[in-house]
């Protein structure tokens, strides 16, 4: 049987191309259509109604011009008359509209469609959006900018350290420019002592670790160097494999002075300052801090700021704090908080506290200033003291001097006015009385004067070797013969030595007490001084048996203005200056003054004075 054979498969080539053609239209991602010459759509890709909105059903007989901006129209028919004489037009950028309005760069490229006849009737287009090109060449003229423009040193490297890219910081930074630094190593910015080297930074990038802000030491052109922070980034390909490193670099040498004079202040301060943080840690304290509160430094740091306050005044301090971080430009305007606080041996000292906000890169700190209070507390209780002395001042000076001025003028005029009816016996008496009250209105003022001399640092001393026994005998000689009614004792052992002090004030403390022995004891009772020796001093001691002191009365006696209580009621006359002059002079020449007595058994008033060494 015959097979009956049909026509041979024949292969069509023009069929091929027109196939694979509409394929590569399809698939493309540029828009690429087609047109007449009146500018009329004919054809219109998938691409096309991607990047411009419209369908090919919306757009197909539809003008080309719907798709150019009205500042752009005239491009077309230039296009047109390029075209028809047969040229191409090839990566011409414009602009285009989109269905919803929006402009958008694109790269044309236009052809001429022929005919079987080699006639131009149509336009063959590609449009090419340029958006996200415009905007990653805009991004990177934005970037550019930054780095040239950026106070930070940016460098480029390869992986095996050499520089890539050098921008303008970098060359102020380093005083190397980019022409003498693109090429090199990054090694020669390196300091030998810094604690992070090019080695270690690369095995971290290449370990995908963060690099970022670390403090490392960089060297100039002329050989200094300069403390930094540095960041490092990986550079990676197109495929993700790193390829190099990016670094910025600070100066840092405005900050560490910055931080240095603000330590500076710090230290300078007279007052502890002690800085916290957010969790009231203490971060940062002066030596003022240290004198204060006795801790060392490191004592304190890491340490909260509890451990300088005592328990019962820590809750008023958080309180305060808590206050302070709700309103802190109102609590650094206002008063300071009083506390105690709470030294490193367990002392409790007056202070007052004020707190200010400092903002660092760190986060939030607060400033607290703390003032010792305790001399200003002193000096409030010494000026309640003086004014209390004041008052009692004014009325002694009233009562001291208004008793002679009265005697004193009340005699006086009873001397005129009855001159001629007065009998001698009586004048002699009345000019006794009045010389006595001048007497003693005369030795107020001197012991006044002599108050407000010692008081001034006004005294002087000359200070010699002085036979204190003759001294004594002496002073008992005038005592005596002022007092012809009193019998006055002595006793010394013999080898009392020569003593070291003012002859002057060693007999105004001498003829002062035993003034006051003859003042305070009666008539028939002897009144003693006694001279002996107590160690490297010479101890003299006057007794008399009068009234005696009470024991709460003794620690007035050498106060200034002291004055005691007689058992009877009312203060024993005086005017409470005189046993304050002699501790003044007594301690001033290296002894002691004290006084042992009980009401009614008398009293005796010892001071001390230096023996003399002979060298």
């Amino acid at each position: 049987m015959k097979r009956k054979t049909g026509r041979p498969l024949q292969f069509d080539e023009s069929e091929a191309r027109r196939a694979l053609t509409e394929s590569i239209v399809e698939s493309s991602n540029d828009a690429i259509m087609s047109g007449d010459l009146k500018g009329n759509f004919t054809s219109w890709n998938p691409a096309a109604e991607k990047i411009f909105g419209y369908s090919a059903q919306e757009m197909i007989g539809q003008n080309v011009l719907l798709l150019v901006p009205p500042d752009n129209k005239q491009q077309i028919d230039e296009f047109r008359a390029k075209i028809l004489a047969g040229h191409r037009i090839e990566h011409f950028e414009s602009v285009r509209i989109k269905k919803d309005g929006s402009e958008f760069p694109v790269s044309l490229t236009i052809s001429p469609i022929r005919d079987l006849t080699g006639a131009i009737v149509g336009t063959s287009t590609i449009a090419r959006d340029l958006t996200e090109k415009k905007q990653a060449s805009q991004n990177a003229d934005k970037m550019a900018s930054i780095i040239d423009c950026s106070n930070d040193a940016i460098i480029s490297a390869s992986l095996d350290g050499t520089i890539e890219s050098w921008n303008p910081a970098a060359e102020k930074m380093h005083g190397y420019s980019a022409e003498e630094m693109i090429g090199q190593s990054t090694k020669v910015l390196y300091h030998p002592d810094s604690p992070y080297q090019r080695s270690e930074i690369l095995a971290m990038i290449m370990a995908n670790s963060l690099i970022s802000n670390f403090e490392v030491l960089r060297v100039r052109k002329d050989g200094s160097s300069f403390p930094a922070t540095l960041s490092v980034s990986p550079i990676h390909d197109p495929t993700g494999v790193i390829i190099g490193t990016s670094s910025i670099t600070r100066d840092m040498t405005d900050r560490d002075k910055a931080e240095q004079k603000f330590r500076d202040i710090l230290e300078s301060s007279p007052d502890a300052m002690i800085i916290v943080d957010q969790t009231g840690t203490i971060a940062i304290v002066n030596s003022q801090t240290e004198k204060i509160f006795g801790y060392t430094r490191d004592e304190m740091l890491g340490q909260p700021v509890e451990l300088l306050v005592p328990s019962r005044f820590q809750t008023n301090l958080h309180g305060y704090r808590d206050s302070f971080r709700a309103n802190p430009e109102v609590q650094s305007m206002g008063g300071g908080l009083q506390l105690l606080g709470l030294r490193k041996d367990g002392i409790e000292l007056p202070v007052e506290v004020r707190l200010s906000p400092i903002e660092t890169a760190d986060g939030a700190f607060v400033v607290a200033t703390i003032h010792d209070v305790t001399e200003h507390r002193q000096l409030i209780r010494r000026l309640e003291d003086l004014n209390e002395l004041r008052n009692e001042f004014v009325a002694v000076v009233t009562h001291d001097l208004r008793s002679p001025m009265t005697s004193i003028s009340g005699y006086a005029h009873l001397l005129i006015d009855a001159w001629d009816t007065t009998s001698d016996d009586e004048k002699i008496d009345y000019l006794q009385i009045i010389a006595r009250n001048t007497e003693r209105l005369s030795q107020f003022v001197e012991d006044a004067l002599q108050v407000a001399r010692i008081e001034m640092g006004e005294y002087t001393f000359e200070i010699v070797a002085l036979d204190i026994r003759s001294l004594v005998q002496r002073a008992l000689g005038e005592a005596e013969g002022a007092n012809a009614d009193r019998q006055f004792e002595f006793t010394a052992l013999a080898d009392i030595p020569l003593v070291l002090g003012d002859a002057d004030r060693q007999w105004q403390v001498l003829t002062n007490l035993l003034s006051n022995a003859v003042k305070f004891s009666p008539t028939e009772e002897p009144i003693t001084v006694t001279l002996s020796r107590d160690g490297d001093f010479v101890q003299v001691a006057v007794t008399d048996r009068g009234i005696g002191i009470a024991e709460d009365d003794i620690a007035k006696l050498f106060q200034k203005f002291g004055r005691i209580s007689q058992s009877g009621g009312g203060n024993v006359p005086g005017n409470g200056l005189g046993l304050f002059i002699c501790k003044t002079l007594v301690e001033a020449q290296g002894g002691r003054i004290w006084c042992e007595s009980s009401p009614d058994q008398g009293s005796t008033f010892f001071y001390t004075i230096p023996i003399e060494h002979k060298t």
